[in-house]
């Protein structure tokens, strides 16, 4: 098993076991542009991707009080169960609670198994 594998096998396992109780469901909705060459418009249309990951309050380290807030909510959502890349600007709904998080920062961990998503309460 190559590195990737492994760590999203146990990332998964950990989802479903250990960190159960802090993955949540989530409604991630993704702007996707598409460009009509005829008439030059851009259109957005917004896909839902329903998924699941860990919520939890921005780590400190994040915090540069500019894009990244301390009031701001970061979430850990496996690569391999979402099937879009999430962008700024997008939305995040927990399904739990109903709120609703627009999306200021996203990063991807250097192996690409999961991303880390800062959002901002709308």
């Amino acid at each position: 098993m190559g590195l990737y594998n492994d760590l999203n096998t146990k990332l998964k396992a950990a989802f479903d076991g250990s960190l159960a109780d802090a993955v949540k469901l989530l409604d991630l909705t993704l702007v996707v542009q598409t460009y009509d060459p005829d008439t030059g418009d851009v259109t957005d249309t917004p896909t839902l991707h329903n998924t699941r990951g860990v919520v939890e309050p921005v780590d400190n380290s994040m915090i540069d009080g500019e894009v990244v807030k301390i009031a701001d909510t970061a979430f850990t959502i496996l690569q391999s169960e979402l099937s879009a890349v999430p962008s700024v600007g997008d939305t995040i709904v927990t399904t739990h609670d109903s709120k609703s998080y627009s999306l200021n920062t996203v990063l991807a961990d250097p192996a690409d198994v999961t991303w880390t998503i800062v959002g901002r309460a709308v």
